[in-house]
């Protein structure tokens, strides 16, 4: 007859639960993987309609994925070669989502075609206080004017950094800012980005000067120094030589 306040039947009681759960959790995981990497891509779907001023409150999966599915979708994705601006075609796009660090020098650029609101939406990445800052920004294909930007993953401070994802920081880019000053020269040499003010506010400035300012976020001085160089250094690096091409 067994002891069931021995020690060996605990150990063994011990042991063949933490299998049973092992096993169950495992196969819990594997019926649910799916289902997880679907909700990633609708999310990430729903970013690039955000920063394009696309997505609507409420808005279901369906109508999510309904703008990238379809034989010609309304929001349609190409791979670039950074370098050279051109068009990558040697790897499917989908498979340069799943594992985008596995091919340096290429990018992603979501092209919106709906008449009227016709744009390119660019992954932005850039250095936070804790972490990497992801989103995404969007330009009209006039490669100057900016429609608008979304961050959907990082790591900064609730109630500081964090505001990178509130309302009042995101409406900034839909008041006429720019990317290109008024001179000759193609797109890379007309660049001039946008500026995180620290200390002062973009109403203070000079008009012609606010196309090219954002406020800053207080008491958050390296999100903002982050969230700078995404807009200056990370698109002309990333995207200039596409959008030259283009606008040449």
């Amino acid at each position: 007859m067994v002891n069931a306040n021995s020690n060996g039947f605990t150990l063994f009681f011990a042991v063949v639960a933490c299998v049973v759960s092992g096993v169950l959790l495992s196969l819990a995981s594997l019926g649910l993987k799916e289902t997880q990497q679907l909700n990633i891509k609708v999310d990430k779907q729903k970013s690039v309609l955000q920063a394009a001023g696309l997505y609507q409150t409420g808005d279901s999966k369906d109508k999510i994925t309904g703008w990238f599915e379809g034989d010609n979708p309304t929001v349609k994705a190409f791979l670039i070669e950074t370098e050279s601006g051109e068009l990558h075609d040697a790897i499917a796009v989908e498979d340069y989502l799943k594992k985008p660090k596995n091919y340096s020098g290429i990018s992603v650029i979501y092209e919106c075609n709906k008449a009227g609101e016709e744009s390119y939406i660019l992954p932005i990445v850039g250095k936070g206080l804790w972490g990497k800052m992801y989103g995404y920004l969007a330009l009209a294909k006039d490669g100057n004017n900016i429609l608008g930007i979304r961050f959907y993953d990082h790591k900064e401070t609730p109630g500081l950094g964090a505001k990178i994802t509130e309302a009042s920081f995101e409406n900034q880019f839909k008041t006429g800012k720019k990317l290109l000053i008024e001179k000759d020269g193609d797109w890379v040499e007309r660049f001039q980005g946008i500026q995180v003010l620290k200390g002062s506010k973009v109403e203070s400035k000079p008009e012609a000067e606010q196309a090219y300012l954002i406020d800053g976020i207080s008491g958050a001085t390296i999100t903002s120094v982050g969230v700078q160089g995404i807009l200056e250094d990370y698109i002309r690096n990333t995207y200039g030589e596409f959008l030259k091409k283009r606008k040449s």
